[in-house]
């Protein structure tokens, strides 16, 4: 038995996922005016509250944490590229730059702060 596809619907469907993935890489454009580079290569950016910070982490390549211990894990995880570290999340930049020390493994960091 064949299936039929609406055309219609699926290149709407296209065009989200394209428009979304702009959007994406929008925002991390936006936060890359400002960033330290960190130990091992690791680059920390300071993203302020609004849309891009929704963008970079809503982004399913990207670990949102909640807590210090959840960023440590995030560090150590050697598969993950990505961190999120939203503002009300207690993680000061001196502890991020202990922890990527002892760890060593490239991360890119974007850390909510306010404007």
């Amino acid at each position: 038995m064949s299936q039929q596809y609406d055309v219609k619907e699926q290149g709407k469907e296209d065009g989200e996922a394209m428009l979304e993935d702009l959007a994406r890489t929008a925002a991390r454009q936006n936060s890359m005016t400002s960033f330290k580079v960190l130990s091992h290569g690791s680059k920390l950016y300071r993203v302020a509250p609004g849309w891009e910070g929704s963008m970079i982490k809503n982004d399913i390549n990207v670990r949102c944490v909640k807590d210090l211990r959840a960023f440590e894990g995030a560090v150590r995880d050697p598969d993950l590229v990505t961190i999120y570290i939203p503002i009300d999340v207690a993680v000061s930049e001196q502890k991020i730059e202990q922890i990527c020390h002892r760890y060593g493994i490239t991360k890119t960091i974007y850390k909510e702060v306010a404007e």
